[in-house]
């Protein structure tokens, strides 16, 4: 079993910095009410990178099995917090894939920016509540029940 250590933790924030590094670009993005080809471009491969920043999140973040199973022997009160991220996380996997078909579909269409630049608001708002969400757990489990707070 791989325990929760500030070394994991540190390999979690570089992800953590990958997210915060797409969701601004995203925001730069939709600064943007142009809808030129490069924005319909860029805007895909922030959705790309996006989808793989949630991908990673929670379960990758810390070894996912193994963080699971220390989770369950030594702070199994986080566990149905836990499962509901995983959930939660394959919902949005969905939501990110979702949206990136549709900027695929409407690419090139100035009639559809403000409809995309919305959506895309919206997927936002939802990946930073449940980065946070994620970032609350691990934290939660490593300053009060693995240890990390001594």
């Amino acid at each position: 079993m791989t325990a929760v250590t500030p070394e994991t933790l540190e390999g979690s924030l570089l992800r953590v910095i990958t997210f915060s590094s797409v969701m601004s670009r995203l925001t730069q993005l939709l600064e943007d009410r142009r809808g030129r080809a490069s924005w319909w471009v860029e805007v895909a491969r922030q959705l790309d990178n996006l989808a793989d920043a949630v991908q990673v999140a929670p379960g990758d973040l810390v070894g996912g099995e193994s963080f699971t199973e220390q989770l369950r022997d030594d702070a199994p009160h986080l566990m149905g917090r836990w499962l509901r991220l995983s959930s939660e996380r394959d919902g949005l996997q969905e939501a990110v894939t979702g949206v990136r078909l549709q900027v695929g579909l409407d690419a090139g269409d100035p009639a559809a920016v403000e409809t995309t630049r919305g959506t895309i608001r919206d997927l936002m708002a939802r990946a930073r509540r449940f980065q946070e969400r994620t970032t609350e757990v691990l934290l939660d489990a490593y300053e009060r029940d693995f240890g990390g707070g001594e």
